[in-house]
């Protein structure tokens, strides 16, 4: 791929490939992992909120797809920041928006904030970005990405602490699902349009990615100090992720 790069730019020099692959896993693996006992360090437990029925949790998960995916399409052409972006910011910002009205039985345990287990999650996450960056790909937002990342939090911070209520509230079984739906989502936006959204196709891996990190280290917090506090934090690194590995396109192009 790099040769075939060289070839069609005409610049670059050939040579060996350093091979960091299975190095950049080790670390980041061996950070996912510090995070993980980190978390069984802190002395307390977080009391877990009762059970979501199937109803409720059909109607929660499923409920904000025609939403947001209407208001993401509408607004795909708005010339806010680089193409596409204000649209992906509607699309998590009505999910994350519309779930936490639902789930407004839980108010009290949605919009508080643990200083302790987010200081120490924010910790361990930015150590994982800059390991990701330094050793694997550029994962830190520069130039227009941190107005990008800024923009995202609108929609990302929402869209995370809704997810992380969920995650206190669904089986396992359950919250394959509450992750499977907004995925969804995103693909339908890619078929109906796939310019600007088509531009985009790093989403969903990155989300897949980003779930399985961050969220398993968040949710390595979240039992001992509760789920919903760690949401803001989250959310604030959902916009990083995206932001930084997204492709950036000027909507005057």
């Amino acid at each position: 791929m790099r040769d075939w790069v060289f070839e069609a730019t005409g610049g670059g020099t050939k040579g060996s490939v350093d091979r960091t692959g299975a190095v950049t896993l080790i670390v980041l693996a061996a950070l996912t992992i510090l995070s993980v006992t980190m978390a069984r360090w802190l002395s307390s437990r977080a009391e877990r909120a009762e059970p979501l029925s199937k109803v409720q949790a059909a109607t929660i998960l499923t409920a904000p797809l025609p939403p947001a995916v209407l208001v993401g399409w509408a607004l795909r052409d708005v010339p806010l920041g680089p193409e596409g972006f204000f649209g992906l910011t509607a699309f998590l910002a009505v999910w994350g928006g519309l779930q936490i009205v639902l789930l407004w039985g839980s108010a009290q345990r949605i919009f508080c904030i643990d200083p302790v287990a987010s200081a120490l999650f924010l910790s361990t996450s930015l150590m994982f970005a800059l390991a990701l960056d330094r050793y694997g790909a550029a994962f830190l937002p520069s130039g227009p990405r941190v107005g990008v990342m800024a923009l995202l939090c609108l929609g990302a911070v929402p869209f995370a602490i809704a997810d992380r209520v969920l995650a206190d509230r669904l089986g396992p079984a359950a919250r394959l699902g509450s992750r499977a739906v907004p995925i969804l989502g995103l693909l339908i936006l890619m078929i109906a349009a796939p310019f600007p959204f088509g531009l985009h196709f790093t989403t969903v891996p990155v989300l897949i990615l980003f779930w399985l990190a961050f969220g398993s280290m968040a949710y390595a917090f979240g039992r001992v100090r509760g789920h919903a506090g760690l949401g803001p934090a989250l959310g604030i690194f959902l916009a990083w992720s995206i932001a930084a590995s997204t492709p950036i396109f000027d909507a005057a192009l």
